[in-house]
């Protein structure tokens, strides 16, 4: 299972928007380095976007946590 929750969205009148989402879910299988043991995990993200003249999204750039995500799976030792 894999979940979003959109739990903030700022925008301004130049077309930058940033958006914090949480995804949480269970991992079903490999991830990398790391064995699929079943275990829940919620990370929240942030997306940045730049929206254009036309309403179409020109790019996007996204951050989360990712040693945060792997103790959640249950790996302690980061490379």
């Amino acid at each position: 299972d894999l979940s979003t929750e959109v739990t903030s969205i700022h925008a301004d009148s130049a077309g930058n928007v940033a958006a914090e989402v949480l995804i949480t879910g269970t991992q079903a299988k490999v991830w990398g380095p790391i064995a699929s043991a079943g275990k829940r995990f919620a990370v929240p993200h942030l997306f940045m976007l730049r929206v254009g003249d036309e309403g179409l999204i020109d790019s996007i750039s996204a951050y989360w946590d990712g040693a945060d995500l792997n103790r959640q799976l249950g790996r302690v030792e980061i490379d």
